[in-house]
């Protein structure tokens, strides 16, 4: 007679899990798209501030001036962006400091512009693209300007800047698109008596330019920071807000008249740890080769 032995063997299955988040921001203007120009008076100590800073609001478009970054610094650039970000960056060549950059959120793409030349310009430094929607065919030419001020360094005379901002202007408004520059103009548009203010002014409205911002952008109370669009343009849905002193100017928020993105969809796999019968779990590493025949 003979006999046959059945083994049984029950093994323990540790399943993965595929969690999909497309969680929404936690403040209110999530719905929004929401735009912002920050000067960082240096980036490369501000990393963790701005990608918090980005993340928390749900910004879309963030213009950066005085980044203060160079042409081989992978680190911070890679630092700047939160998942799902990404960066454009035209950092200063001949000195310190400078530096100018869009942070933009994934579908967001920029496209080259060839109104302005990078290099054209002595007074201020310029980062000029064009901004794609997937969902919108309308896409708008983003310019972000810094004009550093008057010093040892920079004696560029005021009346070179306003014919350069001139030129600027005009090549812009030749485009089709829908405008929008930003940035750190270093000029006290809080103080229309002034004169270099009353001729920077003077050429926006000559120009069917707008500038919307009108609060304190500067520790010193002063307006610094600019939004300028076309007159004749709904881009903006509300007034800009000075929100958070990040430097010694505030962050500006401006909500624009766009769909907000879609959010990238965040595919993450987990083990179901909690569900795992631990007696039978030990029962099988006992039992397992590695243990039996190392």
């Amino acid at each position: 007679t003979t006999t046959t032995t059945t083994t049984t063997t029950t093994t323990t299955i540790i399943t993965a899990t595929t969690i999909v988040e497309n969680r929404p921001a936690s403040n209110s203007q999530c719905l929004s798209f929401n735009a912002a120009t920050i000067n960082c008076e240096s980036a490369n100590n501000k990393t963790l501030d701005l990608t918090d800073y980005i993340s928390e609001q749900d910004i879309d478009v963030c213009c950066l001036t005085e980044t203060w970054m160079t042409e081989n610094d992978p680190v911070t650039a890679g630092d700047l962006c939160p998942p799902g970000y990404k960066l454009r960056s035209i950092p200063r060549k001949d000195r310190r400091g400078g530096g100018v950059a869009v942070i933009l959120k994934q579908p967001l793409s920029l496209k080259a512009s060839q109104c302005c030349p990078v290099d054209s310009f002595q007074s201020f430094e310029h980062l000029n693209t064009v901004v794609l929607h997937p969902q919108c065919s309308k896409s708008i030419n983003l310019t972000v300007v810094y004009r550093p001020p008057r010093s040892d360094k920079n004696n560029v005379p005021t009346s070179v800047f306003l014919d350069e901002i001139s030129q600027l202007f005009a090549a812009l408004c030749m485009t089709p698109d829908r405008l929008l520059i930003t940035g750190d103009f270093n000029i006290h548009v809080d103080k229309p008596e002034d004169p270099t203010t009353a001729k920077f002014l003077s050429l926006l409205q000559s120009f069917g330019l707008v500038q919307h911002v009108t609060v304190p952008t500067h520790v010193a109370g002063h307006t610094l920071d600019l939004v300028i669009t076309r007159e004749d343009c709904d881009l903006l849905t509300s007034a800009p807000v000075a929100h958070y002193m990040i430097s010694t100017h505030s962050t500006v928020l401006f909500p624009l008249n766009m769909a907000k993105p879609k959010r990238p969809i965040i595919v993450r796999s987990c083990r179901k740890i909690k569900s795992i019968d631990m007696d039978q779990f030990r029962s099988d590493i006992e039992s397992s080769l590695l243990l039996l025949s190392p």
